[in-house]
């Protein structure tokens, strides 16, 4: 039985698949954007369908203070981990 070389070859071509964790995480991300856009496409197409709820334009506002906030937390998260690799 042959079977498929996932080594590098004698002529130079490699024959190597791709890692079990990007792939998961490609699936993953894949997969939440998808359901983030149809729920996005949803509500859009049924504005004012519903008498009690939200509009759409409330609903889908951009957070620019949360935004701002979730970023610079993730700066201050980056420098500190910059800071623990350099042993300050």
């Amino acid at each position: 039985m042959a079977t498929i070389p996932l080594e590098r070859v004698e002529n130079g071509t490699a024959g190597c698949l791709p890692s079990r964790g990007v792939v998961a995480m490609a699936s993953l991300i894949t997969a939440e954007s998808a359901i983030f856009c149809i729920f996005v496409v949803a509500y859009r197409y049924y504005p004012g369908r519903d008498v009690t709820g939200p509009t759409p334009q409330k609903v889908l506002e951009l957070p620019i203070f949360g935004t701002v906030c979730l970023l610079s937390s993730s700066f201050f998260i980056w420098l500190a981990e910059h800071a623990i690799e350099q042993g300050k």
